[in-house]
């Protein structure tokens, strides 16, 4: 059965066509080298139907509503202006970008977290270690903390108890001047293909953005 949220996502105006107004949603994979983010990127395909988009700076693109999907090659860390770049050949206004990826950490515990971007920690010319510019944060996306709250509950509706969620502190890049966020999935390999993991990121963004889809959870927390 499919699902979708009645509230409005801030991009839509009455009488606009959708991503004609305040600008659009713009979902960025990193396809290739980051599993966790095509492992999110797939289910984010398998719940929400979507059109084919344009090729955009050579790669492939998909439309739902007033949200793309972008499915870019290579990790993004250095790909700085990503909005920008998608204005520029689309003639689309990005509203907010999202990073769908992976999330290491040496404790090896399967988590989900949320962060904005940025390096506030380092004074001017010092080399970001993980891309950006150092000295500057990067606007976070509006309403993360209300998406945190909406990963908690999906998680408990899931019931994914060993699973940790985490709002982190701002770090690392891309730089861009719009806002943005990272939603990850970790914390090694094992977790990065794991498919609970890819639905309940997948689940968190078609419901928060208010795309019509389809829940991959059943009763009890499996996967359908």
């Amino acid at each position: 059965m499919k699902q979708k949220r009645t509230e409005r996502t801030g991009n839509e105006r009455d009488g606009d066509a959708p991503g004609a107004a305040s600008g659009i949603t713009l979902i960025v994979i990193s396809a290739g080298e980051d599993e966790a983010s095509e492992n999110i990127g797939g289910w984010l395909r398998a719940i929400v139907d979507w059109e084919e988009g344009p090729e955009v700076g050579g790669v492939p693109s998909w439309i739902c509503a007033d949200v793309r999907l972008w499915w870019r090659w290579g990790r993004q860390l250095q790909e700085d202006c990503l909005d920008d770049r998608w204005e520029e050949e689309t003639g689309e206004k990005v509203k907010q970008t999202i990073h769908l990826t992976r999330h290491t950490s040496k404790n090896c515990v399967p988590m989900v977290t949320i962060h904005a971007f940025g390096n506030p920690q380092l004074l001017w010319g010092q080399e970001p270690p993980e891309g950006g510019t150092a000295g500057l944060a990067v606007p976070p996306a509006p309403g993360m903390a209300q998406w945190y709250r909406a990963l908690v509950r999906l998680a408990r509706e899931a019931e994914m108890q060993e699973w940790e969620t985490h709002l982190e502190a701002t770090h690392r890049g891309p730089w861009q001047e719009g806002p943005a966020m990272a939603i990850e999935l970790g914390s090694n390999e094992e977790h990065w293909r794991c498919g609970e993991g890819g639905a309940l990121i997948a689940l968190l963004v078609a419901e928060e953005l208010g795309l019509e889809h389809r829940n991959p959870f059943g009763e009890r927390g499996a996967l359908r």
